[in-house]
């Protein structure tokens, strides 16, 4: 059972104190922290001497003593939430990566061991629907994110209600089917076999404090510059209509930059990089993937295909670089669940293989991906 407490006069004054941390304190003013992104791309370069490569310690570290790996995990599978809150409440998307955003910046200020991640995901969320104007109640909100924390920890934990629950699973977690009340009402009575209502208007309280410690936290910039929105000016300046390539080929390097992008926010990488490195390094890397690049139209005149972007080669680098990070296993290699394609690319970008350059990738006949 999930054990909230009422925040009381005196805990909503101690956001003033010494227990919660605000940007205002740090020398960072756009979200983007440099020493991070030094320490991400350390991580995918293995060839770096480990006795000088750059450390990053985030409050957690600092204050709660958990490493990296486990707070990378935390970040992912609280994103995992959102995502999967969302879905349920049938959110436009831009809603739940706002929300995504805000829990990164959260957590690069505050601590996992002094912040209960889900109700902070919960905050989050709705912080994220009111700024996109976005029709959502924080008792419907907090009654839903019970529901799927209770459904998910019931499908590992055996739980008797198990059975019960997993009758609801397509419905409960579909919005497309059946009326969006009518299913609420469903996951509420579901959820009222394990809590009672006072229980569900405690945690809705508590939502709505943490609401005001992330709004402290992030100084009220719960404004975010989306990558997503710098995708198709940066498609076009390689895709353009000089170039000859067809629709085809536009929509397969959209649709990949698109899902590197999702990606990067669930792996920290937006407080790493700026909405538009990031945007560009999804459409080089799913340039790169797609391999779309043809021998007779990658440059112009003497200069990379890339050079349209006005980024130099190690700056383009070490934001292909960070993407590829995402794809590693803990010992720095890549995850064996990565396709084929982009395996390559990876290794193109490490340094033990000798080969760490932006001219790397090949491919046989008359295409070619590279510079």
């Amino acid at each position: 059972m999930l054990l909230v407490t009422v925040p009381t006069s005196r805990e909503v004054r101690a956001l003033n104190g010494s227990k919660y941390y605000y940007l205002s304190s740090m020398s960072t003013c756009d979200w983007v922290f440099p020493d991070f992104r030094a320490f991400i791309i350390a991580q995918q370069s293995k060839s770096t001497d480990t006795d000088t490569s750059p450390t990053f310690q985030t409050p957690s570290k600092i204050r709660g003593s958990i490493s990296w790996e486990k707070e990378r995990q935390l970040r992912l599978t609280t994103c995992t939430f959102l995502l999967d809150l969302g879905k349920i409440l049938a959110l436009p998307s831009i809603v739940v990566i706002s929300a995504q955003y805000h829990i990164q910046r959260f957590y690069m200020v505050q601590s996992f061991t002094e912040h209960d991640r889900f109700l902070v995901a919960t905050a989050a969320l709705f912080i994220a629907s009111k700024a996109e104007e976005s029709k959502l109640q924080v008792r419907t909100l907090t009654e839903d994110a019970l529901y799927l924390l209770f459904h998910t920890q019931q499908n590992f934990s055996g739980n008797p209600h198990q059975n019960r629950l997993d009758t609801r699973h397509n419905l409960e977690l579909n919005p497309r089917s059946g009326d969006s009340q009518r299913k609420h009402v469903d996951r509420l009575h579901a959820l009222m076999e394990m809590m009672d209502t006072g229980e569900i208007a405690t945690i809705t309280k508590k939502v709505v404090f943490y609401e005001r410690v992330l709004l402290l936290t992030l100084s009220f910039e719960i404004g975010v510059a989306h990558a997503f929105s710098h995708v198709l000016t940066q498609m076009d300046k390689v895709f353009g209509p000089d170039t000859g390539y067809d629709h085809r080929a536009y929509e397969d390097a959209r649709m990949v930059a698109f899902t590197l992008l999702n990606d990067s926010i669930k792996h920290s990488l937006c407080v790493a990089f700026t909405s538009l490195q990031l945007a560009t390094g999804a459409v080089y890397i799913a340039v790169l993937y797609t391999q779309k690049i043809r021998v007779d139209s990658r440059s112009r005149g003497r200069k990379s295909w890339w050079s349209v972007w006005n980024l130099d080669a190690s700056e383009l680098k070490d934001i292909a670089k960070a993407f590829l990070w995402m794809y590693q296993d803990a010992t720095g290699q890549p995850s064996k669940f990565l396709g084929r394609k982009m395996r390559e690319i990876w290794r193109s970008y490490d340094p033990t293989q000798g080969n760490e350059s932006l001219y790397a990738i090949q491919r046989s006949g008359k295409d070619s991906v590279g510079v």
